[in-house]
């Protein structure tokens, strides 16, 4: 009878071990289900805060947008303004070139005409050597009539 007991007995103890291994088991189980759902919270939240987020931006970007054409459209203007004024600042620097050259050359000109190395004129400070400003062009010209008059 002893043995029959030592045997039920180990036979109830192997089955207490495979009844923990199930109820560890289970617990896993369990567990691995929490944090499969809490992956999927996860991922809902997330996918969630990155439309916001993209819904915003492109809010954003389309409330800019005609802003951003006005601005363009108003650099565009000035941009047509400084050129129309470049151009006819040109104009008027190759009159003033033009009328300098025609003019009778004094014998020692201190503001006159040079060609450069590809024959195109320029404004020459002779006094000094080197290119004349287009002020100081000017200013010798207003000088030379004042002084006729």
């Amino acid at each position: 009878m002893n043995s029959k007991k030592n045997v039920l007995g180990k036979g109830i103890e192997s089955l207490d071990g495979e009844n923990n291994k199930l109820g560890k088991k289970g617990r896993l189980q369990t567990g691995v289900a929490f944090l499969k759902e809490e992956k999927d919270t996860l991922h809902q939240d997330l996918s969630e805060e990155k439309d916001e987020f993209i819904c915003g931006a492109i809010h954003e970007i389309n409330e800019s947008i005609p802003e951003r054409e006005k601005a363009l459209t108003e650099n565009e203007k000035v941009v047509a303004r400084e050129r129309f004024y470049i151009e006819e600042f040109l104009k008027a620097l190759l009159e003033l070139i033009e009328q300098m050259a025609s003019k009778k050359v004094t014998r020692n000109p201190v503001i006159g005409v040079k060609e450069n190395t590809r024959g195109d004129p320029k404004l020459w400070n002779f006094r000094e050597k080197k290119r004349a400003t287009l002020k100081e062009a000017i200013s010798f010209q207003f000088n030379r009539t004042a002084k006729q008059k």
